[in-house]
C-alpha cells in the first residue's frame, strides 16, 4: 500500500521480501529493492509518496531471511516498524517513530538483522559478530512484528520463545475517536497508559502504578470521548455522564497523554485547556497551559518532534486543527487525504528531481524556477509540519476538485492558507 507519512491511497504490492514483483497501480516512479521487500519513491506534482509491503505477509521475517541497514518490517496495518538503522541499532517504532524497544547495537553502521536457520535471531557486525541474539537456538521459525507494538521470535507452532514485552496505543483522541472498556491510550514514549477499567474508572499510571484516577469506579462509564462542545465526558450505557472535565465551550477538540503523564485537552491551536498534574503531583489542576505556537516554529523540525493527525504527519501546534478540518470535511461528504510533514532529506530529494541534479540547483536555485515549484532545503513550511499538500479520492487537488472548493470556503477557520499557484498546497501562512 502507498503510504504519506500515515495516508494510504490506493496503490498495493504483492509477493513477500525478495519476491515481491507485482505492482498495482503503475505510477511513475523511482523503485529501489531493498532486504525486506520494494520500496517505491513516488514524485507527484511535488508531493513524496513511499510504497511499503501490504499485508500481514510484510510482517514477518523467516528463516535464512536478513534486514540490511535501513531496511524495515511493519506490522500487517502498517502502524508498527522493525528499523535496522545505519548506525547499526535496531529499533521497534511507534506510528510517530518514537521507540518502543532498542537492541542497544549503535555504532556497528553495516550491522544486519538475521533470523537464522537454527531458529536465533541475531544482530550481526559487518565483521561477522554477534552483537545482541534472542537466545532462541532450536526453537524459533519466524520473527513476527504485531499491530499492538510487540515483535516476536515465533516457534513453527505459533507460539512465542521469545517477546520484545512492548506495547502500543494511541496516545490521542480526537473528535471521531472514543475510548471503551479495556482499552488503553499510551503517552508517546510508552512510560504512561490511561484504561478505562471495566468497573469504570479511568486510571492513569505508570511502571510504579497509579498516578491519576477519575475516581469512577462502580458507575458503569464504558465510553469516554470528546463531546463536539469541547467537553471530556465518560458515559454509561444509557447515555448518562458519571465523569466530565467542565471545558464545554472552550474549543477543545481533542485530548492527548503526554510524556510527562499529563492529560492534555488541546483546542484548535495546540493550546492547552485543561490537564490533570504532570506525574507524580496529585493535587487537582485546570490551570490552562500555553503550547507552541505555530508562529514560534522558524525552521525544520525532526520526525520525532511531530504527531500524526487524522493521518496526516505535522507539527503539534496544527494537530488539533488538522484533526477538525478533516472531521468537519468528511462531515460535508468530502474526504481529504495527502501528506503533511516532510524530513529535510527528502525535501533535498525533491530539488533534485524537480530543480535540477547539481548542487546549484539543489541549494541556490529559486524555488520558482523549480518545475514544478519547490521550496529551497530549509525553507519548505513541509519540514517544520505545518504545510499539507491535499488529495481527494487519491488524486491530487486541482481548482476544480470538490476539495479545493472546500477548502477556500473554510480552511480559514482552522489556520490554513492555500499557495495561489497551487490548489493541493496549504499552510499557516500561505508559503
Amino acid at each position: 500500500m502507498v503510504h504519506n507519512d500515515g495516508v494510504s491511497s490506493a496503490w498495493a504490492i504483492t509477493g513477500r521480501g525478495a519476491g515481491m514483483t507485482e505492482v498495482r497501480g503503475p505510477v511513475p516512479g523511482r523503485w529501489m529493492r531493498r532486504g525486506a521487500g520494494l520500496v517505491v519513491v513516488v514524485w507527484l506534482l511535488g508531493m513524496l509518496l513511499t510504497a511499503t509491503p501490504a499485508g500481514a505477509a510484510a510482517a514477518r521475517l523467516h528463516a535464512g531471511d536478513r534486514l540490511f541497514a535501513d531496511d524495515f518490517l511493519t506490522s500487517a496495518n502498517g502502524a508498527i516498524s522493525l528499523v535496522v538503522q545505519a548506525d547499526g541499532d535496531v529499533v521497534l517504532e511507534a506510528p510517530d517513530g518514537t521507540p518502543r524497544w532498542s537492541a542497544g547495537t549503535g555504532g556497528h553502521p553495516g550491522a544486519t538483522l538475521v533470523m537464522q536457520p537454527d531458529g536465533n535471531l541475531v544482530v550481526r557486525a559487518a565483521s561477522g559478530e554477534t552483537l545482541w541474539q534472542s537466545g532462541t537456538v532450536g526453537t524459533g521459525a519466524y520473527l513476527q512484528v504485531y499491530d499492538d507494538g510487540r515483535f516476536d521470535v515465533v516457534a513453527v507452532g505459533g507460539q512465542p520463545v521469545w517477546t520484545s514485552g512492548t506495547s502500543y496505543h494511541p496516545a490521542r483522541l480526537g473528535l471521531r475517536d472514543a475510548l471503551g472498556v479495556d482499552q488503553r491510550l499510551q503517552s508517546p514514549d510508552g512510560g504512561y497508559e490511561l484504561l478505562l477499567a471495566e468497573d469504570g474508572n479511568l486510571v492513569l499510571s505508570d511502571a510504579a502504578g497509579p498516578a491519576w484516577e477519575s475516581e469512577t469506579g462502580g458507575s458503569g462509564g464504558e465510553r469516554l470521548a470528546v463531546a463536539p462542545d469541547g467537553d471530556l465526558v465518560l458515559t454509561a450505557a444509557d447515555g448518562s455522564i458519571v465523569w466530565r472535565s467542565n471545558t464545554a465551550g472552550s474549543g477543545v477538540v481533542s485530548l492527548r497523554l503526554e510524556d510527562d503523564g499529563r492529560l492534555v485537552l488541546a483546542d484548535l491551536t495546540g493550546a492547552a485547556r485543561w490537564h490533570t498534574p504532570a506525574h507524580p503531583t496529585l493535587a487537582p489542576s485546570s490551570a490552562e497551559v500555553v503550547a507552541t505556537s505555530c508562529a514560534d516554529v522558524d525552521g525544520p523540525v525532526p520526525r520525532e518532534s511531530t504527531v500524526v493527525a487524522s493521518g496526516f504527519r505535522v507539527h503539534p501546534c496544527l494537530a488539533g486543527a488538522v484533526d477538525q478540518l478533516v472531521a468537519d470535511a468528511l462531515v460535508d461528504g468530502v474526504e481529504l487525504g495527502g501528506g503533511g510533514w516532510r524530513s529535510a532529506e527528502a525535501q533535498i530529494e525533491l530539488r533534485r528531481v524537480n530543480c535540477g541534479e547539481s548542487e546549484v540547483d539543489v541549494w541556490e536555485k529559486a524555488a520558482s524556477e523549480c518545475f514544478p515549484a519547490t521550496a529551497n532545503p530549509g525553507r519548505s513550511r513541509h519540514e517544520r509540519g505545518l504545510a499539507i499538500d491535499f488529495t481527494q479520492d487519491g488524486r491530487i487537488l486541482t481548482a476544480d476538485s470538490p476539495g479545493f472548493a472546500w477548502l477556500v470556503a473554510h480552511a480559514e477557520q482552522y489556520g490554513l492558507e492555500n499557495l495561489p499557484s497551487e490548489p493541493w498546497h496549504w499552510s499557516v501562512d500561505g508559503g
